[in-house]
């Protein structure tokens, strides 16, 4: 998996990672990637939530076109579109 946005940060008491800013997750074994304006990587309840202009796309294509207000957000349990939430940390 990989992750990219404009600022990350990792709060150490939590686990968690905070990101901002052009927020991509990619899976490329699955050839998937997840955008939105900001996620919260959960480490310990290993999901992932994503909030603001949150798109799916799917070998290159929005199969869903999502349009959705500024307050929607999508959480996700990592189990099968990505890798474990620990490759993320390492």
């Amino acid at each position: 998996m990989l992750f990219n946005a404009d600022k990350v940060s990792y709060d150490d008491s939590e686990g968690n990672v905070y990101a901002e800013g052009h927020v991509e997750l990619i899976s490329n074994s699955q050839g998937v990637t997840l955008k939105a304006d900001e996620a919260v990587l959960d480490k310990a309840s290993q999901t992932i939530k994503l909030s603001g202009n949150v798109k799916i796309v799917k070998d290159g294509f929005e199969p869903i076109p999502m349009l959705t207000p500024p307050d929607f957000a999508l959480e996700l349990r990592i189990v099968s579109i990505f890798e474990p939430i620990d490759s993320i940390f390492a």
